[in-house]
């Protein structure tokens, strides 16, 4: 049986024997095998679980818009990358911890060192968080966070070729049906493991657009831990039911999402 998320904790059991008799004592019996977990990983340092997919998703606060406004504000566009022309997407990850603190922060995917160290300096200056919740309780949350650096103007939305706007953030971002828990639902039910990956652990970061009758399109691997996931991952994502599209002033817009997917057995 295959598994999306394996439980990290082990459970020992002790047995203690009274025996007076001079017969040998028969060995303990082993622990028994970690029990599987539907999602979270341990985290280290505190012994505290990291989710992935929660019940309520960590905010910023004020929400997408205003965190939109935040980077908008205080990403400047560093000299050397602007000169040489250079654009692309930052893809970054951290958690958003139980008190809304943001810690961890890494770059997945960069563009060029000097546009990666401005978006880790930017993240680090973020104000706390709404935290995730999970059976009404905050915990600590993985996030994923793109951000656009465009010479022709920077976080300017993008245009498709019939000129149409595809946002990277709206003020209601795209939603699987159902919400976090059927997106983990239909990723455990539909995940077919990959044998050429010899049952390693993996993740690959997504990217796609959602239209506005909620149809995925122009899905993408923004990074993964090993290519061999590539393409069971981008199935998945293909393959999904239509998602609730975005809105941006009540209308519904074409808009980026993005999903790990988390591979372990």
């Amino acid at each position: 049986m295959k598994h999306l998320i394996c439980l990290l904790a082990i459970l020992v059991c002790h047995q203690l024997s009274l025996q007076s008799q001079t017969t040998e004592v028969p060995p303990p019996p082993p622990p028994p095998p970690p029990p599987h977990m539907i999602d979270g990983e341990p985290d280290t340092s505190s012994g505290k679980k990291i989710y992935t997919f929660v019940e309520q998703q960590p905010e910023f606060p004020g929400g997408q818009k205003a965190m939109m406004t935040y980077l908008s504000k205080n990403i400047h566009y560093p000299r050397d990358a602007r000169d040489n022309g250079i654009e692309g997407k930052v893809f970054a990850k951290f958690i958003v911890t139980e008190t809304g603190n943001v810690e961890k922060i890494t770059i997945i995917r960069g563009v060029c060192p000097s546009i990666d160290s401005t978006v880790l300096a930017v993240l680090k200056g973020m104000p706390k968080w709404e935290p995730g919740m999970q059976s009404g309780e905050p915990v600590s949350v993985y996030y994923t966070l793109p951000v656009h650096f465009s010479l022709e103007g920077d976080q300017s939305p993008e245009k498709d070729s019939a000129g149409n706007i595809i946002y990277l953030y709206a003020t209601e971002m795209p939603e699987f049906p159902g919400g976090e828990k059927e997106l983990k639902k239909y990723l455990k039910d539909n995940m077919q493991y990959p044998e050429a990956t010899g049952k390693k652990k993996g993740v690959a970061y997504m990217k796609f657009i959602v239209h506005e009758n909620g149809s995925v399109s122009d899905v993408e691997v923004a990074y993964t831990s090993n290519s061999v996931f590539n393409e069971e991952a981008i199935r998945l994502v293909k393959n999904m039911p239509a998602w609730k599209p975005a809105k941006e002033n009540g209308n519904l817009v074409k808009c980026y999402a993005n999903l790990m997917i988390e591979f372990k057995e």
